[in-house]
């Protein structure tokens, strides 16, 4: 038989450890880790973590940062620190605004107070203060509820996370964080349930266009008048805990022990983790699951940190990227989205914009600030970066196959190793390398004043592995500190017959 071909043209599909090997699309892996999908298809080696903090981080970890950017003031990140409250500014000095109780987490919330002044607004289940754009730290005015948890919502100051309310909503006067002056807010409060022996407790809430999303740990609510503070139930689950959810182009992210739901706000919730949802509910560590976190980056992409295995902290940072197809199977939803992993450890992460484009920090699980998709290793650890196809039988008349080369147009360095018949080790791998580009230009072409850079780092390479087997799979690995690849395209070139 005549030499077959078969492309390796697109990576957009991501992890799938739901289906079969087998059963997997060709976009699809049955394995990976610390790799990026374009939406051209390509792969690539994620960039790696650097340090940003530069003094003042105590040593230990951060449980929840956020974003400030007052009005006529500097940027910052707000953090809370083992129940104290730090500010970082853009050169990632950290300096120490509140000393409050160990062990609590504050949460965050910004708005102006009644004189229109921008103020930031701080609850941990016990105290309630606000912070002014210069950084003076004062009680919260009047006689707010210390909930653990808030949200502003057209311009109420909404509270819950009581324990001796745990289904009751609180919430401001309109335009003034401050009042009613009365204990709790007087009577501005609503209880989310649907009879008086549902107990289950608020868990977290969200703002999603006209919209306030309560959550419970099996249900989420939508409150829809801003003056009466009716509500109706969406539908279920709910959100897992505190900072555990993020709102990405009209949709809401949310995080729950079975994985990763959205919504709308209008709408039931929909599962957006059906592809990988063994390898969640498989590894997730429940006795630590209130440490997961989730945010959206500024590229529309999805991340959720997660404690795996007997780790007591995060140690896997989950990324969805919603626009990018999972699967071309007739009848699969286009808003199921592409799955990638990273073995970040991150306690808290958050957008942040210290010069003009938007970057991601993250606490890190011992200590301090990283900026996470930054240089080219991990903080001085090399990046372990693999993609594993599924299983393959590419002629499935013939006994066995021989697979005579993968073609790769890439550039950087990896291995490519071919996998044959279940085998867990591989049967073959080859080191493979282009040549470097010695300079920074734009590669190839023309361009109206000029010529673009003729050089290139983007070079087609053949391996020959000549390997048989009834089923191949091929991966691409790279673990050599501060070397990475991308690969546009490849192709596997396959013989049939036992004697070819």
């Amino acid at each position: 038989m005549g030499l077959q071909r078969v492309p390796l043209s697109d990576f957009s599909g991501g992890l799938n450890t739901k289906d079969g090997p087998f059963n997997l699309e060709p976009n699809e892996a049955q394995d990976l880790m610390n790799v990026v999908l374009t939406e051209r298809g390509a792969l690539e080696q994620r960039t790696g973590k650097t340090r940003f903090d530069t003094s003042g981080a105590p040593a230990t970890s951060i449980q929840h940062i956020r974003n400030w950017y007052p009005i006529g003031a500097d940027k910052r990140l707000i953090c809370s620190i083992d129940g104290d409250i730090y500010s970082c500014d853009t050169s990632g000095v950290l300096t120490l605004l509140f000393n409050g109780g160990p062990g609590s987490t504050w949460a965050f919330e910004q708005a102006e107070d009644v004189s229109s002044v921008d103020t930031l607004w701080c609850l941990d289940g016990s105290n309630a203060k606000r912070i002014t754009s210069a950084g003076v730290v004062s009680n919260w005015g009047g006689a707010p509820p210390t909930g653990t948890m808030m949200r502003l919502w057209k311009n109420r100051m909404c509270v819950a996370g009581l324990s001796t309310f745990p289904q009751r909503l609180f919430y401001s006067d309109i335009a003034n964080p401050e009042l009613p002056n009365t204990g709790h807010w007087g009577t501005n409060f609503i209880d989310i349930k649907t009879t008086d022996d549902d107990e289950d407790p608020i868990t977290w809430l969200e703002v999603i266009g006209d919209y306030l999303l309560v959550f419970k740990k099996q249900s989420i609510w939508q409150v829809y008048d801003s003056n009466s503070f009716a509500n109706q139930r969406l539908g279920g689950p709910g959100c897992e805990g505190r900072f555990m959810s993020c709102v990405s182009e009209g949709r809401c992210y949310y995080f729950h022990r079975s994985g990763v739901w959205s919504t709308s706000g209008s709408d039931t919730p929909v599962y957006e983790a059906e592809a990988i949802e063994n390898y969640i509910t498989d590894n997730l560590n429940h006795v630590h699951i209130e440490k997961a976190r989730v945010t959206a980056s500024r590229d529309r992409r999805i991340f959720v940190a997660l404690p795996f295995g007997a780790a007591t902290s995060n140690n896997r940072l989950l990324e969805l990227v919603p626009y990018l197809r999972r699967s071309r199977r007739e009848g699969a939803r286009a808003s199921n989205g592409a799955w990638t992993v990273h073995d970040y450890q991150v306690s808290t992460l958050a957008t942040f914009r210290p010069q003009d484009v938007d970057v991601l920090i993250a606490g890190d699980t011992t200590e301090g600030l990283m900026q996470l998709f930054d240089g080219i290793n991990d903080d001085g650890v090399a990046i372990e970066a693999r993609w594993k196809f599924g299983w393959r039988a590419i002629l499935g008349e013939e006994p066995y196959e021989r697979l005579r080369r993968v073609n790769v147009e890439m550039s950087g360095n990896c291995v490519v190793s071919v996998f044959t018949d279940f085998s867990p080790g591989a049967v073959f791998s080859e080191p493979v390398a282009t040549t470097a580009d010695p300079d920074g230009l734009w590669d190839g072409g023309t361009w109206d004043d000029g010529t673009w850079d003729t050089l290139s780092n983007v070079e087609l390479r053949r391996i020959r592995p000549e390997t048989r087997g009834r089923y191949h799979c091929v991966e691409f690995k790279n673990l050599t500190l501060d070397q990475s690849f991308k690969i546009l395209r490849g192709e596997l070139v396959i013989r049939g017959g036992k004697e070819h």
